[in-house]
């Protein structure tokens, strides 16, 4: 299973070795901003919207993306989940 972890503003502060093998960034190319490369680019701008409004809302919110596999042409379907804090 492919598992990270953000912080509120959307940079990555966690990657498994699932996503590393998986998207083929390391753990340094997945901090920060670098996860972008990993994400569909048709499923990117909603992503990081949702992210963006997300704090305005008083609930957890979920939202598919598709992953670039790490020789670039796989996707993989998956599920973010937002927590409210």
């Amino acid at each position: 299973m492919l598992a990270w972890s953000s912080h509120a503003d959307g940079s990555l502060d966690f990657v498994n070795q699932q996503w590393r093998d998986y998207t083929g960034l390391s753990t340094e190319e997945s901090h920060g901003p670098g996860w972008k490369a990993a994400v569909h680019p048709d499923d990117l701008p909603g992503l990081l919207q949702q992210w963006e409004t997300q704090p305005e809302l008083d609930h957890a919110g979920e939202h598919e993306v598709r992953l670039r596999r790490s020789d670039g042409v796989g996707r993989r379907a998956a599920r973010c989940r937002e927590a409210h804090t």
